[in-house]
């Protein structure tokens, strides 16, 4: 028994260790899709959506902004970036925005909160 307190002792003092290694890490996050839509003939869908994402993650050493922009035109039109994800994942002290695949500017979490955010304000 007179290894428990200093069992306890040591333990304590690595877990301090290990805590103190690790950076604080926050963010601000925010997915908004806003519609103008209307039915056609009591069937399609007409008019249009935009979907925009913020994910802005900061830690002791760097700071990423990611931005995700998706224009859905009812009924579909010629437009190439009609329906088209576009993403940009750009350190937060940088103006230019830098192009990103999707999959890498947001987790699998963010994009499938995009996907229901965005599903809820398309029903009509």
């Amino acid at each position: 028994m007179n290894f428990l307190p200093s069992t306890v002792l040591l333990l304590s003092f690595v877990v301090a260790i290990i805590s103190g290694s690790f950076s604080s890490i926050s963010e601000e996050w925010k997915a908004v899709c806003e519609c103008n839509l209307s039915k056609l003939n009591n069937h399609a869908k007409t008019g249009n959506c935009k979907t925009t994402a913020l994910w802005k993650v900061t830690s002791d050493t760097n700071c990423t902004a990611s931005e995700y922009l998706k224009i859905t035109v009812f009924p579909a039109n010629d437009d190439p970036l009609n329906r088209v994800e576009q993403c940009t994942m750009t350190p937060c002290d940088q103006t230019e925005k830098t192009p990103a695949d999707c999959n890498v500017a947001f987790s699998a979490a963010k994009l499938a909160e995009i996907a229901k955010e965005e599903k809820s304000k398309m029903i009509i």
